[in-house]
């Protein structure tokens, strides 16, 4: 009876499991069909239109096509601020989007390229340079990533547009251009190559922000995850296979231009193909009349496709090796946009270009930058040796090859080193080098002046020899990399002469209001590193630390009966001292390199609840710089002696900054500072203990 009961019991498990089962996969294929995808389209021809009522386009042929075969329902919407319904989730995804790490920041993006672009200036005109732009009356496109690449661009080159006018759409842009409204409009290249021949302008040789072109998911959409994966998938699949609908469709929407160096191919190509139709009608026609033609043109069709293949291979094998080049080219162009941003330390930049090199000119496997600085030469960044120990190399300025003047190919050239390097540092530089055959070296120069050496070297097992190609192209590289440190000296010398003009300043308070020595000092330190601490970029937390150093200089302008007076403060002295920040702000302003200084200074005595001074702003309305010197500022004015006051310690200090968070201070920033207030207490207690 037991033995009954416990069979009748696994039988039940067995029906439920299999039940369940099956429920599970319905329901998981009910799931899978019911993905329906609201899309958003724009004006971007070719990438994606709507014409008659119809989305059209590059990204719509590929995406119908994954659509078909995952059984995902597409709804295409047309809107004029796509970018806005996809972010209030309106939408679901939008196609033809730039990838910008900010943008990935709201959005999901899938992690295949679709295309590679960037932006470019027309003009009615010829224009060969961004300062002949000055003057100029320009359309740009809303929210277009080459519309802000193109601002900032002018920005860091000082050039002024007579005006600047906003339209929704690059054949908008084009059309003003076109009617003579505008001199100059900002578009994607793809779109200046596709409507030239419509609407007639210059592409001038102005080129900016390279991006990826990839399609932007609402995270808020439930099958984000699923969907990208898909995407992703497809493409990988399509773009390395020549006869793939990826290929077919670019072919379709992107080859008919003839500005495009494949097209030349294809121009040929109907040429060559109308004659052999003509010679096959004519072969045709003389069949019925004699047998030996036939045969004749029999081989002569035969010739004729075979021909015809070659030339749709070479057609291929162009276009790709253009995609290769221009991703190549977008490797150069952020190594040389980060010149003038100096968004990238020293040693990464240069190992970046190193591997650029190396990529372009592939019998060179190994290579190395090297710098002269004043009587030693340096080793900064290497690719293959080992920089570590080149680096702790100390070489004299009298060891390297001073005379070189222009790119020269040296073989064996660790045996030329042994020549003019001591025993000792040669043994180390020979062990920290791989085996070399020959070195391609290019100077490094700022005018005229040597500053060092650019090499690329080929092992010695290779029998491969530079040519008189890779020369040029390393020499190339050379002037990239010198025009990385002029930049650099340039900057550093502003940087110089900047610091001593704020220097001086702070130094002529001091003299002026005693009570303020060494206040500016501690404060602009407390700020600098609390803004760190806050994640802000380094160059934000350079202009903390001057404006911080500078924040009570409009004091000059009060009576120093009432700067330095050891008792209470009327009301009318008080009102005048109330009046430093707007001075400050005043004299700053008037000088162009203090100028990005003042608004920080004005505004740095406002609160978080309004009651502030000189304008009565709110939390939000302060710049964050100027509500992170108020913090400083408070914290060093309460822990400092007065004639009038015993100073309060750091603790009370901090007490009382945190009781007036939301009030006075913002209390984001209160909230950091005193972690790090108290980081450094323990701090200084462990340097003491350990003493």
């Amino acid at each position: 009876m037991r033995e009954a009961d416990g069979n009748l019991r696994k039988h039940l498990q067995e029906g439920l499991t299999l039940k369940s089962i099956t429920m599970l996969l319905v329901l998981l294929s009910i799931v899978a069909a019911a993905i329906s995808i609201r899309v958003g389209v724009y004006d971007d021809y070719p990438l994606c239109y709507y014409e008659n009522g119809k989305a059209k386009g590059f990204y719509v042929d590929i995406l119908n096509y994954i659509a078909e075969r995952e059984r995902w329902k597409i709804k295409y919407i047309y809107e004029k601020d796509p970018i806005g319904k996809l972010r209030s989730g309106e939408i679901d995804a939008l196609v033809a989007i730039a990838y910008t790490p900010e943008r990935s920041k709201v959005f999901a993006f899938n992690e295949e390229t679709f295309l590679s672009n960037w932006g470019v200036v027309v003009t009615r005109g010829r224009v060969e340079k961004i300062f002949d732009l000055s003057g100029m009356n320009i359309v740009l496109v809303k929210n277009d990533v080459y519309a802000s690449g193109f601002l900032n661009l002018i920005r860091g080159f000082k050039v002024k547009p007579e005006k600047i006018s906003w339209v929704d759409a690059y054949e908008d842009a084009l059309k003003i251009l076109s009617s003579g409204k505008a001199d100059a409009a900002v578009v994607s290249r793809i779109a200046a190559l596709m409507y030239r021949s419509k609407y007639r302008y210059h592409i001038s040789p102005i080129i900016f922000t390279p991006v990826e072109l990839k399609m932007a998911f609402s995270r808020s959409f439930p099958f984000t995850e699923n969907v990208v994966a898909r995407i992703d998938e497809y493409l990988r699949k399509m773009k390395p296979d020549e006869n793939s609908f990826y290929w077919k469709t670019l072919q379709k929407y992107l080859l008919e231009e003839r500005e495009f160096p494949v097209v030349k191919f294809l121009v040929t190509f109907s040429a060559i193909l109308a004659v052999l139709v003509g010679t096959l009608l004519y072969l045709v026609y003389a069949l019925s009349k004699r047998d030996k033609t036939l045969r004749i043109a029999s081989e002569n069709l035969k010739a004729a496709n075979e021909q015809i293949k070659a030339m749709d291979s070479q057609i291929q094998h162009l276009y790709k090796e253009l995609q290769r080049n221009f991703e190549k080219f977008q490797d150069v162009m952020e190594i040389v946009a980060s010149m003038s941003t100096f968004t990238m330390e020293e040693e990464e930049f240069l190992e970046k270009i190193l591997h650029l090199a190396l990529d372009l000119i592939p019998k060179a496997r190994y290579g190395s930058v090297s710098i002269l600085d004043g009587e030693r030469w340096r080793f900064i960044a290497a690719v293959g040796h080992d920089i570590d120990v080149l680096k702790s190399l100390h070489l004299k300025r009298k060891y390297a090859f001073l005379n070189l003047q222009n790119p020269t190919v040296i073989d064996h050239v660790l045996s030329k080193d042994e020549e003019l390097i001591p025993q000792p540092e040669y043994d180390v530089m020979k062990n920290a080098s791989k085996p070399i055959r020959s070195s391609l070296i290019a100077p490094l120069k700022i005018g005229e002046n040597l500053i060092g050496f650019f090499s690329l070297d080929i092992p010695e097992e290779s029998k491969e020899e530079f040519s008189s190609g890779d020369v040029d192209l390393a020499d190339k590289f050379a002037k990239i990399v010198s025009g990385f440190y002029t930049v650099r000296k340039s900057q550093e010398l502003e940087s110089s002469i900047y610091r001593d003009i704020v220097i001086i300043l702070a130094k002529a308070l001091e003299y002026y209001d005693i009570y303020t020595r060494g206040h500016s000092e501690r404060v602009a330190n407390l700020s600098a590193k609390l803004a760190r601490r806050l994640g802000m970029p380094r160059e934000k937390v350079n202009r903390i630390y001057w404006a911080a150093l500078v924040h009570d200089i409009g004091k000059i302008y009060i009576p120093q009966s009432v700067l330095n007076k050891p008792s209470k403060l009327t009301s009318e002295e008080y009102k005048q001292i109330k009046e430093h920040p707007v001075k400050g702000y005043e004299m700053l302003k008037e000088s162009a390199a203090l100028a990005d200084l003042a608004v920080i200074v004005l505004y740095h005595h406002e609160r978080c609840d309004g009651s502030g001074y000189p304008e009565g702003l709110k939390c939000e309305q302060i710049p964050i710089e100027s509500r992170i010197i108020a913090v400083a500022d408070a914290f060093d004015a309460m822990t400092s002696a007065r004639a009038y006051r015993e100073p309060l310690s750091k603790d009370q200090a901090i007490v009382e900054i945190l009781k007036n968070a939301g009030t006075q201070f913002d209390p984001d920033v209160v909230e950091v500072f005193a972690e790090m207030v108290e980081e450094m207490k323990k701090e200084k207690l462990n340097r003491a203990s350990s003493e």
